[in-house]
């Protein structure tokens, strides 16, 4: 029989946020501020004035610095995306950015967004207690990997007690007294208004560029804003580099940010690295059944190579020594070139089977 597990939520997300303050002291300013050779200035933001001058300003717009040289490397990262959604803003939100201050945790939540993000937040508060619903676009979760990865997925997360809404999309909120009223047109072709305390946007991210003057220093962006480079991870401009979010690609995902931070330094300092965008890092889901995949999908490679052979692996309950580990629930999905044998891609879930 389960027992009841008793939690302090405030004291959960106090915990966060101190773990989180403290790494960043550690790991980032404490490093800086120890190299002599590097002047870091906080409080400011930056716009360029030509390709080889940046001016650095205040929140009220006084300029506190200038700096020019040789190379720039851009590297200012991204922030949530927020749809725009009648009502939405005027009844407020929370974004992976801001859920992380809650105090309380609400009685229910609606999530916009299907994706990774999503569905991580989303699953933390129903563990939690949060009555939680998801709304998603696409036909499936996790469109980036298999369909028969996400469908699992979502069977596992609606056994949990989440709702989900796909070939969705929310067309209003308002709010109605101390709660929420989520307009969602439905896969049907109706709509359902669903009651809320809290609402979390996690619909992607947007480049933080647009700040910049990126026309005042020459710098080419797509539709998106996000800066166009090549493998070297230069710009349009010379002498200007670019690495992570900020930057045009499929995929957004720290370690691929910090290797491209490396190729652009390594250039400005004479090499000549490239990266492989065709080497795709690994990617990781962290709900439960976590998910983790590498290289492309079926789908991927069926449209780039016209053929695909691919492989469902025996479940994870016929190795030893995942059942020895009690490890034994998930799938493992392979995707093969057809005339060579390469394998191209790979994606898997995974969580513990109960023990009996």
């Amino acid at each position: 029989m389960p027992s009841q597990v008793n939690y302090d939520f405030s004291r959960i997300m106090d915990g966060l946020r101190s773990y989180v303050r403290e790494a960043r002291e550690k790991k980032y300013v404490n490093v800086i501020e120890a190299y002599d050779n590097v002047t870091a200035i906080e409080g400011g933001k930056a716009r360029f004035l030509d390709g080889r001058t940046v001016e650095i300003y205040d929140a009220s717009g006084s300029v506190k610095a200038r700096a020019s040289a040789p190379n720039i490397l851009i590297a200012t990262g991204s922030r949530p995306s927020v749809p725009s959604i009648d009502g939405l803003r005027e009844s407020g939100f929370l974004t992976s950015d801001t859920v992380w201050d809650l105090d309380r945790l609400p009685a229910s939540f609606l999530v916009i967004g299907g994706g990774a993000i999503g569905l991580e937040i989303g699953q933390a508060l129903a563990h939690l207690g949060s009555e939680v619903t998801v709304v998603e676009a696409m036909e499936r979760l996790l469109p980036q990997t298999e369909p028969e990865i996400g469908d699992a997925v979502l069977k596992r997360l609606e056994e949990e007690g989440m709702r989900f809404y796909l070939k969705a999309r929310v067309m209003s909120v308002s709010k109605k007294g101390e709660r929420k009223a989520v307009k969602v047109l439905t896969h049907r072709g109706g709509t359902e208004e669903i009651e809320v305390d809290e609402v979390l946007v996690a619909t992607g991210r947007v480049p933080n560029t647009d700040a910049l003057n990126l026309e005042a220093a020459g710098v080419k962006t797509d539709r998106a804003g996000y800066i166009m480079t090549g493998t070297d991870m230069r710009t349009s401009r010379e002498g200007i580099y670019a690495a992570g979010d900020c930057v045009s690609k499929k995929m957004y995902l720290e370690t691929l940010a910090a290797r491209e931070g490396v190729v652009a330094v390594s250039n400005m300092f004479g090499d000549d690295m490239r990266i492989d965008y065709s080497s795709t890092p690994p990617w990781a889901v962290f709900t439960y059944p976590q998910v983790a995949g590498v290289g492309v999908t079926e789908e991927e490679y069926s449209k780039m190579a016209g053929a695909c052979s691919c492989r469902v692996l025996p479940p994870l309950s016929q190795l030893t020594k995942a059942t020895i580990m009690g490890e034994g629930g998930g799938m493992i999905k392979i995707v093969i070139d057809p005339n060579s044998g390469r394998i191209v891609g790979g994606s898997m879930r995974w969580h513990r089977t109960p023990r009996t």
